[in-house]
């Protein structure tokens, strides 16, 4: 009786040491770096980083996009949104990330995408004139952005274009 419950013991440690090594396989964990759609509320300098304060918005497209369209009370039912997108966004609260002043960012610019810095992205944020000008950054555009994050940190931000 001892001798079968040391051995049920062992096989059970050496089944959830292996359960462990598969649940760390790619196949069993979150993606690396998770994409949102959304929109930047501010960027704000934090020692050698900066903090990012994002509005995450759903970017839909097709059929998705005209049933939601039409349950917001946007379209009617069975009519299709313009531009083929919808964005459902209705609580507007605001997530914080760590953003690297070395994360990869593009901006359009005059519908062109171009690669900036963070500091470039931040300062544009500030100054930038008017929505239909050179930077289409203004906040009060509501140009949204892809974030590629993992875990708290910004890997990326892409400018969506948005006709």
């Amino acid at each position: 009786m001892r001798r079968a419950g040391i051995l049920a013991a062992a096989l059970a440690a050496a089944a959830a040491a292996t359960g462990l090594a598969v649940a760390s396989l790619p196949l069993f964990s979150p993606p690396k770096v998770l994409t949102q759609f959304g929109y930047i509320a501010s960027i704000a300098p934090k020692g050698s980083a900066y903090t990012l304060r994002f509005d995450p918005a759903l970017w839909l497209e097709g059929r998705t996009a005209n049933v939601a369209a039409a349950e917001d009370g946007a379209i009617n039912p069975g009519q299709p949104v313009p531009n083929d997108y919808w964005i459902r966004n209705p609580d507007h609260k605001l997530l914080t990330y760590i953003l690297p002043a070395n994360a990869h960012v593009t901006i359009l610019v005059n519908l062109q995408t171009t690669k900036v810095g963070v500091a470039t992205l931040a300062n544009l944020l500030g100054t930038a004139k008017g929505c239909g000008g050179k930077y289409q950054l203004r906040l009060s555009c509501r140009l949204g952005f892809w974030l590629g994050y993992s875990i708290d940190t910004v890997k990326s931000l892409d400018q969506q274009y948005q006709p």
